[in-house]
Order: C-alpha cells, then structure tokens, then sequence
C-alpha cells in the first residue's frame, strides 16, 4: 500500500496549529489575571475566545493523529520499527521540553525573588524523574507548567498507536494488512467512543482515553484521505469519524469537543474539497504553525514577566492593559522563535538521524516523490 504521489502539502496543518496556539496564549493571558479591567469591555464574543482558548488543545490531538497516521501510512511496523519511532518522537520532542523546564524552575525562582509572598521550592529529583519520562501527570505530581498535561498524553497516543500498526503488522500476515488495520483501527473506535460515554469501565487521571477519540478521528481522516483507496475502504472510514464526533458531541457538548469535532470535520472535508487541505492562512500562520511547540512551551513564562513588567511601567487601565496584551503577544512570538532557533531545531536534527527504514536509491528516471511538511 503506498500513498499517491497526488496529494497535497498539509499547509492547513501549520495554520490550525497557530491558531489553536495562539487560542491558549489568550486564554493563559486572562486566566493569569493580566487583563481584568480589558475583559470587563470586551465584547461578548472576544471574551469567549479568551475564555476558551484553553479548549485548542483539542485541535492538537486531532491534528496529533492525523500527522503520525500519515508519517506511518505505507510502513511496515516491526518491534524494531516501534522502538525506533518512540525515540525518533522522543528525540524531536525532547530539547524544547527539557529546555523548557530549566526555564521554568528559573522563572519561579526569579519570581520568588521579586514577588513577596512567593516561595520558591526546587523540584525534588522524583519530580524531575517524572518530568522527563512525560509521567508527571499521571503521577498527579505538581507540574512545573502547567500545560505539560498535553504532552504526556501526546506521548501515550503515539506509543498506543505504533502498537496497535505493530499488532496489525503481525496479524497482517494472516489476514492481509489492509484488513488487519481495518479491525484493529475499528477496534480503537470501539475503545474511544466507550471513554466517551458515562459507562466507561474504569477511569485513571491522566491517562490517554478520555481523549483518544480525538487522536483517532485524526488516524482515520488521514486513511479516508487517500484517493487511491477504493470507495468501501474510505466510507468506513469516514462513517467511523462521525460516529465519534457524534457521541462525543452527545456526550460531552462543549466548546472544546465542538473545536476537536470541527477541526477534524474540516479536514475531512478536504477528501472531497482538496483546497482546504492546501490552504495555509498566509505566511504568518505558516510562521505560527513552526514556532507553534516552542510558543506553547514557553507562553506562560513570557506573558507573566512582560505584564510584570509593563504594570511596574504604567498604571493599570483597559488601555495599558490592551497595549501590554499585545506587547506580550508578540514577545511570545519572538521569545518562540530564539527557543525553535536555539532548542526545537536541535530536536529536529536528532530526529532524523534515527531512520525509521532502511533507505533505498531511487532509480533516476523516477520523479521525487511530493513531500509533506508536518
């Protein structure tokens, strides 16, 4: 099974993620308290973006899905396979997010110095320890940011998904890999819409299943995407996607399950609308959307010293607060930008030297294949 040469680059990939980055800088920058007096005149329907901004994390896991079911879509997942995409993850996630960290001890120490009343406590190693191995969640320990909730389950998906391709791999071998992924993909379905219901048999803080159903809506716009399968092979694909969105919706009706069920919508409207799939908002999304892991990591710590700051400057009216909103805004962005420079890019590079397959020359008179940009 190979995928076509004739799909688009996923530019809309780049822009969903800025915005849905840019959501929760919003929404962090009011829950901090920086804009009290600005959201007392906003309008009702900017005050709700502010208020919900939090809920873009669950275009993150749309998109999560979509992206490692694409990067995955024509292999061949062996145990060595598995291993090896685990650490290639790892590798491209890591820098940023240790960086990260170290960024944020410092920060709270700094602000322990200047904030009275602050008291600093270094993080005990056993804190650390579960920082770093994307445990702290699950463990129910104190996080040194708090949105690393997002990436300790980001890391249970891709480990849950790599086994579940692995198994049918296995499996494959018997009944075929195009039906071994059917089942096993349906049988993830039938998981994710139960850990929607109130009848789910268990239930573990932090764990990945409250959330799955997202992830593998995700899993499943990227099969129904391909033009090369035939019809049958599509449409359960694409019956499974709204069956999840329904309950979910059903059962969970707020703003963030309505962004995770739009955003997987939109993108499975591209099957049918390819334009969609290669709209790109314009550059400064497309910019957005490569910086958006860094922004996401370091938002808190930037937006908190420039509204320190700024308040310390000027006294506190709608205007100020306007003007320091946008100001941090923009250090957010900038301050991004120096950490992808500085620490994203390291995590990229390590990455790619973990192969996921052995490499094959290409005869010379085959075109290259189209690249996609995730």
């Amino acid at each position: 099974m190979t995928v076509s040469r004739s799909l688009p680059r996923f530019a809309v990939i780049d822009a969903l993620r800025a915005l849905a980055c840019l959501a929760v800088v919003l929404y962090h920058a009011k829950e901090g308290g920086h804009i009290a007096a600005l959201q007392q005149v906003m309008p009702a329907f900017l005050l709700t973006v502010f208020e919900q901004g939090s809920s873009g994390v669950s275009i993150f896991f749309v998109i999560s899905g979509f992206v490692i079911a694409h990067s995955m879509y024509s292999d061949n997942v062996t145990g060595g396979y598995a291993g090896r995409f685990m650490m290639r993850r790892s590798l491209r996630l890591d820098p940023p997010y240790w960086a990260s960290i170290a960024l944020g001890i410092a920060g709270a120490y700094i602000s322990a110095k200047v904030v009275p009343g602050k008291v600093f406590s270094l993080p005990s190693f056993e804190n650390l320890l579960l920082h770093v191995t994307y445990l702290i969640d699950i463990a129910g320990q104190p996080m040194v940011n708090g949105v690393y909730w997002t990436l300790c389950l980001e890391m249970q998906f891709y480990l849950s998904f790599v086994l579940l391709m692995w198994i049918a791999a296995r499996w494959g071998k018997r009944i075929g890999v195009e039906n071994a992924r059917k089942w096993v993909l349906l049988g993830a379905v039938a998981v994710a819409m139960l850990w929607t219901t109130p009848w789910q048999p268990f239930e573990v803080h932090g764990l990945f299943l409250d959330h799955w159903h997202l992830f593998v809506m995700g899993v499943l716009i990227r099969y129904a995407l391909d033009p090369a399968r035939v019809q049958a092979q599509r449409m359960w694909c694409v019956v499974s996607i709204v069956l999840l969105g329904a309950v979910g919706l059903l059962f969970h009706p707020t703003v963030s399950e309505s962004l995770g069920v739009a955003s997987g919508l939109f993108l499975l409207a591209g099957c049918k609308y390819a334009k969609l799939l290669s709209w790109s908002g314009g550059r400064l999304l497309q910019w957005l959307g490569l910086i958006s892991y860094s922004l996401y990591l370091t938002h808190n710590f930037v937006t908190g010293v420039v509204f320190r700051i700024g308040y310390k400057l000027t006294e506190r009216t709608v205007v100020t607060e306007l003007l320091w909103l946008v100001v941090a805004v923009v250090a957010c962005c900038l301050f991004a930008w120096a950490f992808f420079l500085v620490f994203e890019r390291v995590g990229l590079r390590l990455s790619k030297m973990v192969l996921l397959r052995p490499q094959r020359p290409q005869p010379a008179a085959v075109a290259a294949p189209v690249t996609t940009v995730l």
